[in-house]
């Protein structure tokens, strides 16, 4: 009896705390689903200056921030190469030559390096451009995002795979409004390793805590048409002719 009322309790106490939204400057003029796509396909601003444009970062040579090509988006971290080169630009002349010809460009920025340093390296550069106010920053590493979320408070930190399996696990039992979520935003895939990993009550539950749910990479138009059907905030797509 004592464990029903507390689990009443529990579950009436979360549902009722009031949840205030950030008004970050990044979600501001842009459509009820924002989409985000891959560095490479930036030449597609010229039709959307809305979209942001993804790009994974590691620390190469000589402490300088690096962005992944896309199609070495699984491959282990410490396995690439280390070298700039026109697939593999440095963080710092992409967003050079992007701002430059699209001043008002947002980016979608994962760190994806647990290097020891890179919190500073970003914050630096991103300080330096002056792009608060137009990036996202995901990491699959909880300190890292802890880290730049104190360094970076008006730009929109992820949530972590912490909070997933705090959430995943309190869900399990009908307690996913008590778990202690860090992150202006939520994103995923619909799958990790064969098994789905969104469902509506999770989604539901975000969006009571205004975290915004970003789905993706998304590889088909059903997978995009998907993802709209759960009521995604962000689509990432990797082909914005997806969305056609």
């Amino acid at each position: 009896m004592l464990f029903v009322f507390t689990w009443f309790f529990l579950r009436l106490w979360g549902q009722n705390q009031v949840v205030s939204e950030y008004p970050f400057k990044v979600f501001s003029n842009t459509a009820e689903n924002f989409v985000i796509i891959p560095w490479e396909k930036q030449e597609f601003l010229t039709k959307n200056s809305n979209y942001l444009l993804y790009a994974s970062i590691y620390v190469g040579e000589n402490n300088k921030l690096l962005i992944r090509p896309w199609m070495d988006q699984n491959k282990d971290p410490r396995l690439l190469e280390k070298k700039s080169n026109p697939t593999r630009p440095l963080l710092s002349d992409f967003l050079s030559e992007t701002l430059e010809s699209y001043p008002e460009a947002k980016f979608f920025l994962n760190v994806d390096h647990n290097h020891f340093d890179i919190h500073t390296l970003l914050h630096k550069m991103i300080t330096d451009f002056k792009i608060e106010n137009q990036i996202l920053i995901q990491s699959q590493y909880p300190a890292i995002l802890e880290t730049l979320r104190r360094l970076l408070p008006v730009s929109p930190i992820g949530t972590s795979s912490r909070d997933w399996v705090k959430l995943k696990a309190l869900e399990s039992i009908g307690l996913e409004s008590v778990a202690n979520l860090k992150g202006d935003f939520w994103q995923s895939g619909f799958l990790f390793k064969g098994k789905s990993i969104i469902d509506v009550n999770m989604i539901t539950e975000l969006k009571r805590r205004k975290i915004k749910v970003v789905i993706g990479p998304l590889l088909t138009k059903d997978e995009v048409k998907k993802a709209k059907e759960f009521s995604a905030d962000g689509l990432f797509v990797v082909d914005p002719l997806l969305l056609q």
